[in-house]
């Protein structure tokens, strides 16, 4: 099986387009420092936890992590106040993804899940992200 591109297109599971969301969500918009752990039953071994930066705004809630020869699109996405979730689907070289997440803010920091279903060369995998975030300050 090859892994060496999964860490690049974990990553970029959360570089969605920014999109129109119905609710602003209670979040202070910024510079955040989002970590992502991912787990993936069968792995020999276990991929390190990746840390990026990104700006959050009112109208992109979801951290942002592009990452180049991965197309992400929102399926679609829910803001209940303090809680972010949404669809999203992503194809690459070697996969085709389809998941669904979730953060939930609290002030200066986060925290969430998303659970990717992926299709690589007829292989369904499974993959489990914790997310943790806190803010940095402001855009630069």
């Amino acid at each position: 099986m090859r892994t060496t591109n999964h860490p690049i297109l974990v990553a970029s599971l959360l570089s969605l387009p920014s999109v129109a969301i119905a609710a602003t969500p209670q979040v202070h918009t910024g510079l955040w420092e989002t970590t992502v752990q991912t787990e993936m039953p069968g792995m020999p071994v276990s991929m390190p936890p990746m840390s990026y930066k990104s700006c959050i705004r009112d109208s992109q809630p979801v951290p942002e992590n592009n990452q180049p020869g991965e197309h992400c699109h929102m399926l679609d996405s829910k803001v209940d106040g303090s809680e972010v979730s949404w669809r999203i689907s992503c194809d690459s070289e070697n996969a085709n993804l389809q998941g669904s997440g979730h953060i939930t803010y609290a002030g200066d920091s986060f925290s969430g899940q998303m659970i990717m279903h992926m299709d690589q060369g007829g292989r369904a995998m499974e993959m489990t992200q914790t997310m943790q975030g806190h803010r940095l300050g402001d855009c630069p």
